[in-house]
């Protein structure tokens, strides 16, 4: 019998004593939603020495505050759930509390040191060769969130091997997310044949979530290949993630979405996109924070096309959506460096090249920017480049973003820095070929801004550009189609 409870019955002069106060008699008139596995259930158990009872409901609490998205008392509870199975001797059951704990905080994303050790835990505990392929994974997503992806990739591998060996596709799927994230930060391409087997796995196995992750993998390589394509995979996405997960989980499909309507020149809709991921996201939902960044960077390319230059400066500047904090990520300090690249197009709208060129400097060292984002950052310092009138300059870095940008796959960014390029070399055929491609593409801001064709907004990017080149026609930022929002 548990002690402490023997003492409660005495003291309470019954056989069944109450471990808690009627919720009526302390101001609790709503119905309470009862919670599995929480206080005081665990202590009492802890107290009489019931390892296993009380790391079962340990475990079970932890389960239910992660399913509820208190990720920061899921990682408490799942800690102590694998201390008590250690203690009752149940490695397996260790395992498992340890690996949950270490999923927990790969969406909190903020505390690196104590995930590091749990992802170092889980290998040293990993007894068996299906164990083994588990704790690689979460060491691969360990190295992604810090931007090893050497390191990520070998981990990867030496996963899917063992995963295939003991024949579990749930586990090789979760491996094969893993390397089309790999891939998608190196070639788009290369990231399609891997997300559609992924596609398949999930598909096979009736995994909804699975299949939501390979969709949204899909939906962003089209974004970067052919963003008409990239909307119907990630709209299904979305919808799969708010089938089976909270909401949180299905702002990154919005967020995606957003980017893709965004290079096609639909402006509104896309802000409309960003605007109900941040809903989904929800006002101080724990976790998530590289996906806030990453919305509020597309957000601020929405607002700035769209001719709100403060909105968009107030999303790059602050208050911002997150704050980088002691155990982040190099994912997330990396985005916080991608809104940088985002206020250096402000400060070149607004005309004001010294701002420019000091925040560019600063961008230019960033040491964690997104790899998806380095031909981005090429292309901003040949902008800051042409606004200082180093026209060599600025064609260095243009060639060294198109080679990137090719090399990768990035369809939108390739054609921006080519019209930008036959600005600066005054080709009126190239600046042709560029806007007709564009339009083949659907990628509308940008053959409006080459065209001057009022058919909407223009891409402000382009728009800058342009300008900024002195092409014949939009001399001195006055050509009133390009430069009515920012004045």
């Amino acid at each position: 019998v548990d002690p402490v409870y023997a003492r409660m019955c005495l003291r309470q002069k019954c056989f069944r004593a109450r471990v808690s106060a009627k919720p009526w008699r302390i101001g609790i008139d709503d119905h309470i939603q009862p919670r599995r596995g929480t206080w005081p259930v665990a202590p009492h158990w802890e107290a009489g020495g019931s390892w296993p009872e009380a790391a079962c409901a340990l475990k079970a609490a932890g389960d239910d505050a992660q399913a509820r998205g208190l990720y920061r008392e899921a990682v408490t509870f799942f800690g102590r759930a694998e201390a008590g199975y250690a203690r009752a001797d149940q490695g397996a059951e260790a395992f498992l509390a340890l690996r949950a704990q270490a999923e927990a905080l790969e969406v909190l994303e903020d505390q690196v040191p104590e995930w590091r050790r749990a992802v170092e835990n889980l290998q040293a505990r990993a007894a068996t060769p299906h164990e083994q392929a588990q704790a690689l994974l979460q060491r691969a997503r360990l190295h992604f969130a810090l931007q090893q992806e050497a390191e990520q990739e070998t981990a990867t591998r030496q996963g899917l091997d063992l995963a295939r060996q003991v024949g579990d596709l749930r586990l090789e799927a979760e491996l094969l997310e893993s390397l089309a994230g790999r891939e998608l930060h190196r070639d788009y391409r290369a990231a399609q044949p891997i997300l559609t087997r992924l596609s398949e796995l999930a598909s096979d196995l009736g995994q909804p979530q699975l299949q939501a992750w390979a969709l949204e993998g899909l939906g962003l390589a089209a974004s970067m290949l052919d963003p008409r394509q990239a909307l119907a995979p990630l709209r299904a996405a979305e919808a799969l993630h708010l089938s089976t997960q909270p909401p949180p989980y299905a702002a990154s499909a919005s967020a995606k979405q957003a980017r893709a309507l965004y290079k096609l020149g639909q402006f509104a809709e896309a802000l409309t996109h960003a605007q109900r991921a941040q809903h989904h996201l929800g006002a101080g939902s724990e976790g998530f924070r590289v996906v806030q960044l990453i919305n509020a960077y597309g957000e601020a390319l929405c607002l700035w096309a769209l001719g709100d230059l403060d909105g968009a400066r107030q999303k790059v500047s602050g208050p911002g959506p997150v704050h980088a904090a002691t155990g982040s990520t190099p994912a997330e300090v990396g985005w916080q460096g991608a809104l940088q690249l985002v206020g250096v197009w402000l400060h070149l709208a607004r005309g004001d090249l010294e701002q420019a060129e000091l925040l560019c400097e600063q961008v230019c060292h960033h040491p964690s920017l997104p790899p998806t984002l380095h031909a981005e950052r090429l292309a901003v310092t040949a902008a800051v480049a042409t606004a200082g009138r180093d026209r060599s300059a600025a064609l260095t870095a243009l060639d060294s973003a198109l080679a990137l940008a090719r090399r990768q796959g990035d369809l939108y960014l390739t054609l921006r820095c080519e019209a930008h390029r036959a600005a600066l070399r005054r080709s009126p055929e190239a600046l042709r070929a560029a806007a007709t491609a564009a339009q083949d593409a659907g990628l509308c801001g940008l053959a409006w801004a080459m065209t001057g064709t009022r058919g909407g907004p223009a891409d402000p990017a382009l728009t800058v550009c342009l300008s900024l080149s002195g092409f014949p026609g939009y001399e001195g930022g006055r050509q009133p189609l390009l430069y009515s929002a920012y004045e």
